[in-house]
């Protein structure tokens, strides 16, 4: 997810209304311990995965809380997950994984975990059991996933195969971002979440920001371009957090890039097919001068001059190169070397843009 500037445990206390001296709850003392019950299934969780770090030996779980917990003489954010048996588990930040800096934004995500721990807190339940609080690990349950992916990778750029690149895959959107510094996706896949940039996922236009284009839980077919083993240690992120003071993951980490342009229509393909065809198709004014006229975006990457019939009774203006006024068009001359050219721009199908007055 997107780097953030500000610690997450200073900018929660600066955040925080009170006319007191901010307090953490103690982690033994206030987290939700397993009850005895499900303490022998989630025993066996841990036992199953400290044998065999196998992809079959990690379990669901779901966020539900993030808290800065007193642990000791440190503060630890902490994500608070539910298993599916119902028992609680605990994710400190430093096993948080890829999106350790974003403990708020998996709460209510469904992700792949280890689990780790099991930490005696000395007291008993009402029934005189003793009683436990487990921890766990989205790191583990990556590096697993991620280290499965990166040896089938390996293997098949070894043989000089590319059939691991080329394998459609599928998964469900579970992250947006969208803002003027950062336009990516995340990407729910075997139980983990995995990123693909905005350029990554469709040719982009800032005609059409990438929240219009992409939401939470559509069904994506993706393609994994390329798998890099690095140290967290080693990313320049983690290197300022460290400097920072703040608690970050450590150990190997598989980035994982991904894209799904292959199931797009290029540009350049699309602007081919409209010229050959002599079609006429919707595009949009991105510019417009009194003097040198219209200026029409055809596809991302493809903008061309416009020119407006005499007899046209519409009357464009700088309006509709802030409204981005649609306009049908049919191309009538293209340079590719230049990647520019020449449409009629035959109708306004929702009219010229309306000035503020007019609006009101």
């Amino acid at each position: 997810m997107a780097d953030v500037e500000k610690d997450p445990v200073k900018s929660i206390a600066e955040n925080t209304e009170t006319k007191e001296e901010r307090t953490y709850p103690d982690f033994m003392k206030e987290a939700e311990k397993v009850s005895f019950a499900d303490q022998n299934e989630v025993a066996e969780y841990k036992r199953a995965i400290s044998a065999n770090l196998s992809e079959d030996n990690l379990v669901n779980a779901t966020g539900e809380e993030s808290t800065i917990f007193q642990l000791g003489d440190k503060l630890v954010p902490m994500l608070k997950m539910r298993l599916p048996n119902g028992a609680p588990i605990y994710i400190p930040v430093n096993e948080a994984g890829n999106n350790y800096r974003h403990l708020d934004a998996l709460v209510g995500k469904t992700l792949k975990i280890a689990v780790t721990t099991f930490d005696e807190t000395n007291t008993r339940d009402e029934e005189g059991h003793a009683e436990y609080v487990a921890l766990g690990s989205i790191r583990q349950a990556e590096f697993v996933i991620g280290g499965i992916l990166f040896s089938e990778y390996q293997n098949d750029q070894e043989n000089g195969d590319d059939s691991f690149t080329e394998e459609t895959r599928h998964g469900i959107v579970c992250e947006v971002i969208d803002t003027p510094r950062l336009q990516i996706i995340f990407i729910d896949y075997r139980g983990m979440s995995i990123p693909m940039y905005a350029r990554q996922f469709t040719y982009m236009t800032y005609m059409q920001p990438l929240s219009d284009l992409v939401h939470i839980g559509d069904n994506i077919r993706f393609k994994i371009s390329q798998i890099t083993k690095v140290k967290y240690e080693d990313m320049r992120s983690v290197k300022e957090d460290i400097n920072r003071g703040r608690q970050t993951p450590k150990g190997l980490r598989y980035l994982i890039r991904t894209t799904s342009l292959p199931f797009r229509e290029s540009p350049d393909g699309k602007v081919r097919r409209l010229l050959s065809s002599n079609s006429t198709f919707i595009a949009h004014i991105v510019r417009y001068d009194p003097i040198k006229g219209i200026y029409v975006e055809i596809a991302p990457g493809w903008t061309i001059k416009g020119v407006l019939p005499t007899f046209s009774n519409y009357h464009p203006s700088i309006n509709d190169e802030v409204a981005h006024t649609p306009v049908t068009v049919r191309i009538t001359s293209l340079d590719f070397d230049n990647r520019w050219g020449r449409c009629s721009i035959i109708s306004f199908p929702q009219g010229v843009a309306k000035t503020a007055s007019q609006r009101f």
